[in-house]
């Protein structure tokens, strides 16, 4: 029987072979490559540090539970990245957990239980998450054990850390072929509005965050979507503050930290965690060539 690891391989290559675009939607591939040989029903796969940026998944669903994440600041993958390690959730503790996720995620997509498994070079902390989905009540323990995190997690991680370099439209700096994909694009638009709340309100990043965040779950919305509506002058940064002119306390599964208030962005002018994973990538890259450990 083929390996595991070799039949991951060789879907990667069926799906770079169907696409046109070439490496730029290179976590979309890697994405369908997992649901094309584990008894899944979606893969997504995200940075995670700071504010979660996806970069591809498997379907819209994909797309949609991320979102609900991203914007309720609560579920499975995030709690895995807090906690720095895989993580497994069936329906019940979905329910139990994340109750608001819960309630959202099975209205919008047919997901039911979740896995995340980190995504990390060789001795470093993790740089993103494989995120794996269910329409079943519980996951098949053959889609998240040891071998899916040494088989496919890991050959995930070589391949982003070896992607070449390319230019895109929200930086100067160079940067990861698949950090130009549509889905990162999109949360970029995050980070311009919390600079522009930064800039207009003197708050805080964390604080700005929150305030999205707050708009986003009193209007139904998401976090995208308020971004976006911002950036395009939809918006006034004053109408996201509260009655009573108080931030409010940003939610704790995210926790931000202190941020410099100029920008939003990270060093070299990108955005948090697209600057330091870009730097792990750079270091992993020269370790290669000069054939270091």
């Amino acid at each position: 029987m083929q390996r595991l690891a070799d039949r991951y391989l060789a879907a990667v290559v069926d799906g770079l072979a169907d696409e046109e675009r070439g490496r730029d939607l290179l976590p979309a591939v890697l994405a369908r490559a997992c649901v094309a040989v584990l008894p899944v029903t979606g893969a997504g796969l995200g940075l995670t540090e700071e504010l979660r940026v996806p970069l591809g998944g498997s379907d819209d669903a994909v797309g949609r539970a991320e979102r609900l994440q991203t914007t309720l600041g609560e579920g499975p993958c995030l709690s895995a990245i807090e906690a720095g390690k895989g993580l497994v959730a069936d329906a019940a503790t979905v329910a139990a957990r994340w109750p608001a996720y819960h309630r959202e995620l099975v209205r919008q997509t047919p997901f039911r239980s979740v896995a995340s498994l980190p995504l990390r070079a060789a001795g470093q902390p993790p740089m993103g998450a494989l995120d794996l989905y269910s329409d079943a009540a519980r996951m098949d323990p053959s889609a998240c054990g040891p071998e899916v995190q040494t088989a496919i997690a890991d050959q995930i991680s070589g391949l982003l850390l070896d992607a070449p370099l390319v230019s895109t439209e929200w930086t100067d700096e160079p940067v990861a072929a698949w950090l130009a994909g549509p889905s990162v694009a999109d949360r970029m638009e995050v980070w311009k509005a919390v600079g522009m709340l930064m800039h207009s309100l003197g708050e805080t990043q964390r604080e700005s965050l929150a305030l999205v965040r707050r708009y986003a779950l009193a209007h139904r919305s998401t976090l995208d979507a308020v971004a976006v509506r911002l950036t395009a002058l939809e918006l006034e940064p004053s109408d996201l503050v509260p009655a009573g002119g108080s931030c409010p306390t940003p939610p704790p599964p995210l926790d931000l930290g202190a941020r410099p208030r100029s920008g939003g962005g990270g060093q070299d002018g990108l955005p948090p965690g697209v600057s330091s994973l870009d730097a792990r990538r750079r270091r992993g890259s020269a370790h290669r060539s000069s054939g270091r450990p």
